[in-house]
């Protein structure tokens, strides 16, 4: 959780504890084995933060937790305390941010207050995240919200530009941009990728009876918690609510650019499967997650960011579970369910626009973020 605050006419932002009131996990656990994650909209014991940078012009400005910034692009970086972090401001919407063993991290650039008819685009990708993607706040009422993951009371189904979402909210009552008290969350489920219009999820909340107005922050988020470790590199930019895109969990175009497809934000998958924000479980023998219309002209290779107890190996096809493979990756055991490694695979044979497959041929692990270059 994060806090804001109106000093004099300066907004001041205090980030505080991350799980009062509302846990950042979601319902579902994310390990195969072993203890369960808490579930959202459950009371968490209260964490003291450690504000690492927050400010809108991108020059650092840190004074005990609090720090000055004006109506401009906008930068955070927040621990919980607990492990170590280490996050760079890179300038132009440019962070990048390691991490290990971490008990709650928020690191992210966007826009505050984000502006309406502003598309949210990045490149780049997040390995080990729990959760990467959009995130942000609106005043009235006070609203957390977050773009491409689940969690709480379904409130209905609407449709935008990147695909067709689902509205989830749970009632939350902790630590908020205001100080501390009750505030509602909204979860929605569908694709979190590159092109996200915020304020156009903002009016199809409103025609579920849910209205929201008073844009606060709105940052594409590197979330981590519960022990874990990784990195991001991202670069946010914005565009027109005309830019948006319809493939799932994409972080970039086709062409020259790297893709990043997150396997939690897959556009379709087969029955069984066990997923949460930050990733996929519950892997059989023919179990697929698939996503659209990803541009293969020139790429070569495939990387899955997994974590697994054993050896196994994943088919990548175009245009179907039996279509042509383009790719297989053959894995080993990383030491654990939430020891995440990167493995690597050539690409063969693929270019223009497909819809990708990723098919279980044997084993089970729990997939990360892909990404195609």
């Amino acid at each position: 959780m994060k806090f804001t605050i109106m000093l004099t006419g300066i907004l001041v932002v205090i980030l505080c504890a991350f799980f009062i009131g509302c846990s950042e996990e979601p319902s579902t656990s994310p390990v195969q084995q072993g203890a369960n994650k808490q579930a959202v909209g459950t009371a968490a014991a209260t964490k003291i933060p450690q504000v690492v940078e927050v400010n809108n012009n991108f020059h650092p400005i840190k004074t005990d937790g609090i720090a000055a910034v004006a109506a401009a692009n906008y930068y955070q970086a927040w621990t919980a305390g607990g492990g170590t972090m280490n996050a760079q401001n890179l300038g132009n919407g440019h962070y990048s941010v390691t991490w290990s063993n971490v008990s709650d991290i928020v690191v992210g650039t966007g826009y505050n207050p984000m502006p309406s008819g502003q598309s949210l685009t990045w490149t780049g990708s997040a390995s080990g995240a729990q959760y990467f993607g959009v995130y942000g706040w609106m005043t009235n009422p006070l609203t957390e919200y977050y773009i491409g993951r689940g969690g709480g009371n379904s409130a209905g189904s609407y449709s935008v530009s990147t695909g067709t979402y689902t509205l989830n909210t749970v009632s939350c009552n902790g630590a908020n941009i205001n100080g501390n008290g009750p505030f509602q969350q909204f979860n929605c489920s569908g694709n979190g990728g590159s092109g996200i219009v915020p304020s156009d999820h903002w009016a199809k909340w409103g025609s579920l009876g849910h209205s929201v107005s008073g844009a606060n922050y709105c940052i594409v988020s590197t979330e981590a918690w519960g022990g874990s470790s990784g990195n991001a590199n991202v670069t946010v930019g914005s565009g027109s609510s005309s830019g948006g895109s319809s493939s799932g969990g994409s972080s970039s175009g086709g062409g020259g650019g790297a893709i990043t497809l997150n396997s939690w934000q897959c556009n379709s998958h087969s029955s069984g499967l066990n997923i949460w924000t930050g990733g996929v479980g519950n892997w059989t023998n023919g179990a697929w997650i698939e996503f659209n219309s990803v541009n293969l002209s020139g790429k070569t290779l495939i990387n899955f960011n997994l974590a697994t107890t054993g050896s196994g190996s994943y088919a990548i096809r175009v245009d179907g579970t039996g279509g042509t493979t383009i790719g297989t990756l053959n894995y080993s055991s990383t030491g654990g369910w939430n020891t995440y490694q990167n493995k690597s695979t050539s690409l063969n044979g693929a270019s223009g626009t497909h819809n990708l497959y990723i098919v279980d041929t044997n084993g089970a692990a729990n997939t990360g973020t892909l990404t195609v270059q």
